[in-house]
């Protein structure tokens, strides 16, 4: 059994830190060789109850295609002088745009999408509200940009907002709008069709 020693507590208030408006409670332990600081990260989050709310909230909606995976330590302070920079470990996704439903984006645009977590040197980050996603992945996700320059988009929430696009979703007949998209992410209960894709993209939910 590994022996396990609390080295830091934190309660952030996060409004447009993380993407998302909540509060995140931090806390992590070293592994008995001392070579890997684990931290373990809560995020109480607003939660959509509907798939209108959702994209209402989203600066951006795409069907893309993840192309690349890293991790890195991004600074989530706000910017300005004298402002001490607080740094967290960061998985970012590169995405290639698909189609785009809303936001700025278009087709063969090249995008990044961050979601908090990861291993970087000799810490790792982790949360039970981690979506897991992979290279080759052909997703749709609903995100949450801020106005910080060469900062990442942000997933809408940490638990909703990134939806898997399959073969039966587009065939040879074309497109059934009742077609249901699958979810990606344990505690995300809200259904996404091709339906509500469309009335995204034509502007029946803004």
């Amino acid at each position: 059994m590994k022996k396990k020693s609390i080295i830091a507590i934190a309660i952030l208030a996060l409004l447009g830190i993380f993407g998302y408006i909540g509060t995140s409670i931090i806390y992590g332990y070293e592994d008995q060789d001392e070579s890997i600081t684990t931290m373990y990260i809560h995020v109480n989050y607003l939660r959509y109850d509907c798939i209108e709310d959702m994209a209402s909230s989203s600066t951006c909606v795409v069907r893309a295609k993840v192309l690349d995976i890293r991790t890195e330590m991004i600074n989530i302070a706000a910017r300005g002088e004298g402002i001490e920079p607080i740094y967290f470990p960061y998985t970012v996704y590169t995405v290639e745009v698909i189609e785009s439903f809303k936001g700025e984006a278009v087709t063969g645009d090249i995008i990044e999408v961050k979601q908090i977590g990861g291993i970087v040197g000799n810490i790792h980050a982790t949360s039970h509200h981690k979506i897991h996603i992979y290279i080759g992945d052909d997703l749709v996700l609903f995100l949450f940009s801020n106005d910080t320059e060469n900062m990442p988009s942000n997933l809408i929430n940490a638990a909703q907002g990134v939806y898997r696009f399959t073969p039966s979703n587009e065939n040879a007949r074309g497109r059934n709008l009742n077609d249901e998209l699958e979810i990606v992410g344990e505690q995300n209960d809200l259904t996404l069709t091709l339906d509500d894709l469309r009335r995204i993209s034509e502007g029946e939910i803004e």
